[in-house]
């Protein structure tokens, strides 16, 4: 089986990229762990932008790096037109998408699992790989993380698909996605995401069928979630958090691996930024952290505390405190450096702080 990350390099500098995509936080939380490293890293674009010292620090972390730009080059006209439909959509890139193509022709005829570069690792490869051995699994339905056996038709019908789309974009709009067009087809907040919206459609047209991976998850002890922000809707028991050994665990599950998206590093960012300025012990008098705007009924205070981090993330943010220091308490690498290298996730994942009554434990109960 073979552990693969797909990531692509648009960015300024080297610090820049690890900012983003933490991938040597990563790989030395990895050797902390106690693992081999297996994970087979995929440039689909930009890897001569990186200096000899960042890829050579990668290297050193156990990383097998690949250079798939020419490869991408010649898959470019199978998604020439996701490129031109998505190309307005900013970080929306028809990468997402390229990245299964890629996969396909790299490790023809290997087992794969493959998770995005911000996904940051927790159970041990060979656990995972015992678990996810047979079935396609994606995590919560999520292309974030998934597990592709060698004898799974996913990469066959993904193609077709493309291709029936490239055909005619309209038709299939209207009948495959019950769309009004194109226009709406290519648009991701109507899709609900690129690659992620087509992977969906085609598991809800059956065209795309699921083995029992989060049940495969379950019988070895593991805990596979797509989104730390959505948990609650999992219908858990509540939870207690522990990290023992480096391993984190919640209600006595070891979690399979972290996703630091970008909605959980922005809520997450709150807990680094008050414990930067007041500590760890200061979190549990400002009660229940607010994801948003606070709903009617409120604790007192909560309005106030909404504008404080709001107002302080636009200062670091015009201040050019994270580009100049690194110390955005809302960025991904800062985030991560918080809760993997600098203490653990106990201050947060409570039922004192966290926004979600009932999914964890009050304080100080694992």
């Amino acid at each position: 089986m073979e552990f693969v990350v797909n990531v692509w390099h648009e960015f300024g500098s080297d610090e820049a990229f690890e900012r983003t995509i933490p991938l040597a936080l990563n790989g030395r939380r990895i050797a902390r762990l106690g693992l081999a490293n297996p994970v087979q890293l995929v440039f689909l674009n930009g890897l001569d932008r990186l200096s000899d010292r960042y890829k050579d620090e990668l290297r050193d972390l156990g990383y097998r790096i690949h250079d798939a730009a020419p490869l991408v080059a010649e898959l470019s006209p199978m998604l020439a037109l996701f490129a031109a439909r998505w190309k307005s959509w900013g970080t929306i890139k028809h990468y997402c998408l390229m990245r299964f193509p890629v996969m396909r022709r790299l490790f023809t005829g290997a087992s794969l699992v493959t998770f995005d570069g911000d996904m940051i690792v927790n159970a041990p490869f060979t656990e995972i790989g015992a678990a996810l051995g047979s079935g396609l699994f994606l995590l919560g339905g999520s292309s974030c993380f998934a597990a592709i056996p060698a004898d799974s038709d996913f990469f066959a019908v993904l193609e077709d698909q493309i291709a029936a789309i490239a055909r005619d974009p309209d038709a299939y709009a209207r009948d495959v996605a019950g769309l009004k067009s194109a226009d709406e087809f290519f648009n991701p907040r109507i899709l609900r995401g690129s690659d992620q919206g087509l992977i969906a459609l085609l598991l809800r047209r059956r065209l795309l069928r699921m083995g029992n991976g989060r049940q495969a998850l379950e019988q070895v002890g593991l805990l596979g979630f797509a989104n730390l922000m959505r948990l609650h809707r999992h219908g858990l028991p509540p939870m207690g958090y522990a990290r023992r050994d480096g391993v984190d665990y919640l209600g006595g599950r070891k979690v399979m691996i972290w996703h630091m998206s970008a909605d959980v590093c922005a809520h997450l960012g709150h807990y680094a930024f008050l414990r930067d300025w007041l500590g760890e012990q200061a979190l549990p008098l400002f009660g229940r952290l607010p994801i948003g705007a606070p709903e009617a009924g409120a604790q007192p205070g909560t309005v106030e505390l909404v504008d404080l981090l709001a107002q302080a993330r636009r200062v670091v943010r015009r201040f050019g405190v994270g580009g100049a220091i690194d110390r955005d308490p809302w960025s991904r690498s800062r985030v991560c450096r918080t809760f993997f290298e600098e203490t653990d996730f106990a201050f947060a994942l409570n039922d004192a702080t966290w926004h979600a009554p009932g999914l964890f434990l009050p304080p100080g109960q694992a």
